[in-house]
Parts: structure tokens; sequence; C-alpha cells
């Protein structure tokens, strides 16, 4: 948990830690180990633990970076063409902006429902609710939208300038969230 030495929020981001199940191994490559489920001597083993979220997260990581490489970020269907190489800033901010808050019933100094907080940081990674594809042709949910701006640069002491149009004949009542994620 955080803060850091110099202030900075931490964590960026939660994922599941506790009680991974994951395939187990008894090191020896020619055992052909497997085994049923139900026996997790064999077949299954269960840890806590930071490292177990990390998987989650470097998961989330491999697939953000291929939604921008195969080009789905322009009309949530694979055009390699449009593909592009994401920075870690974009990858960061994309897994960042998608973030839902953990409401764990206890409502602590650290924990008061406001992101981002030093036990959750901004919330739980929930990549689905950034990265809209087409599936078997039906229309991407439109609701939610996410753009980006790639590689502006800013000097010191210099201001940049961004205007949203929220599209015509929409009240500004329904418009449910505005997130803008901003990373370097």
């Amino acid at each position: 948990k955080g803060p850091t030495s110099d202030g900075r929020v931490k964590p960026d981001v939660v994922a599941p830690g506790e009680n991974v199940r994951s395939a187990a191994s008894d090191g020896d490559v020619t055992s052909m180990q497997c085994g049923p489920v139900w026996d997790r001597s064999r077949a299954v083993m269960e840890f806590s633990g930071t490292s177990q979220a990390a998987g989650f997260v470097g998961g989330a990581a491999a697939l953000v970076r291929q939604f921008y490489r195969e080009g789905y970020h322009i009309a949530g269907q694979k055009d390699l063409a449009q593909g592009i190489l994401p920075t870690s800033a974009l990858v960061k901010a994309t897994i960042v902006h998608s973030t839902e808050r953990v409401y764990t019933g206890y409502q602590t100094d650290i924990n008061t429902g406001i992101a981002p907080d030093y036990a959750q940081g901004y919330g739980s990674v929930r990549l689905g609710n950034v990265l809209k594809v087409q599936v078997d042709g039906e229309e991407m949910d439109s609701t939610t939208q996410a753009h980006y701006v790639p590689n502006e640069t800013v000097e010191d002491g210099g201001v940049w300038r961004l205007c949203l149009d929220v599209g015509a004949g929409l009240a500004l009542a329904a418009i449910k969230d505005l997130r803008v994620t901003l990373v370097w």
C-alpha cells in the first residue's frame, strides 16, 4: 500500500491475487504430470500474494498491446493497416482508465471509495470498460468510448488544450461519466 516516499499514489491498480489457482508442476518435464482437477496435489495449486496479481495485470497489458497493434482501436474490428505500436504510457493509461472501484464493505481512512487511494489506487482492472470490439458483426456499445491523443509534448511552462465534442443533440444530463487519464 502507498504512498511512496515521495507522496505518489501506489498501487496504480489492483487485481485478483488471493487464492489464485494455477497449474501445478513437480518440476520434472518427463513426468507428464497430469491429474484430475479434484486431486489438487497433482493438478492445481493455490497461492496468494502480489505475484499472483502481477500475472493478471501483465496479461491485461499484453491484451491492451495486441488491441492497438491489430487496429481494434479504430472501429472495434481487426484492421492491421490501422495498427499502431502503443507506448508504455498508452498501455498504462488504458489499464488505469478501465478500472472500477472495489468496495469491500470496510470504510477506513485509506479506503474511502474515492479514487485514487493508497489501498487500491484507481481500482480493479476491467478491460471490457475500454477495449470495445465487435463480436460476430454486432455493433459496439457506443455508450462507452475511449479515445487517446498520441505523443503530445508540452514544454516546461507550456499549455496544451483539447476540446471535447460530446455530439450534437446529446444532453449533458445524458453523459454518465467523463474520465480523463493522463500518464507519462
